[in-house]
């Protein structure tokens, strides 16, 4: 007797079904805001309602493709910016 069963059973195909996430207000917010020619301040996110450094923001778009930017010049606030990549 062999071991190894006769008949092969087909596995039906499994269905994938992907939701699309909503967006999330403030999210968008800081896009328009690090988008925007000129960039922006660590007031202005703090303005939009993120209350974090401004920085953690920027590597939040940084894993979604953009490519940021931080710019300090000497004697002015902090730019930070991203466009895409």
């Amino acid at each position: 007797m062999s071991k190894s069963p006769s008949k092969k059973t087909a596995k039906p195909a499994v269905k994938v079904i992907r939701r699309t996430r909503k967006t999330n207000a403030l999210h968008d917010r800081l896009e328009k805001l690090f988008t925007q020619k000129g960039g922006c301040t660590m007031h202005d996110t703090y303005n939009a309602g993120y209350a974090y450094p401004a920085a953690t923001a920027l590597k939040m778009f940084e894993t979604r493709g953009y490519k940021v930017s931080i710019k300090k010049a000497p004697g002015e606030l902090t730019i930070y910016s991203a466009r895409k990549a």
